[in-house]
């Protein structure tokens, strides 16, 4: 996974400012989830972590992971 480490700050920085494509994608992943109130959640390459959030604030216990130790410390 150094690979992933290797790159950490870059994409970081790369979604932190890509704000659209974030939306769009989080209401499509969105639209396919349903209600999440209560539900166990584990998001997978959770960086950006804004999706983690939202589904948190709507009551579901949220596992966040990454490959990378530099995309959860950014994250």
């Amino acid at each position: 996974m150094a690979e992933y480490d290797a790159i950490a700050a870059d994409y970081a920085a790369l979604v932190d400012g890509a704000e659209p494509i974030v939306e769009l994608s989080d209401t499509w992943i969105r639209s396919v989830m349903g209600p999440v109130d209560g539900q166990r959640i584990c998001d997978f390459g959770c960086v950006p972590e804004e999706l983690s959030r939202r589904l948190a604030r709507e009551g579901a216990h949220v596992t966040a992971m990454d490959v990378s130790p530099r995309l959860i410390a950014a994250a």
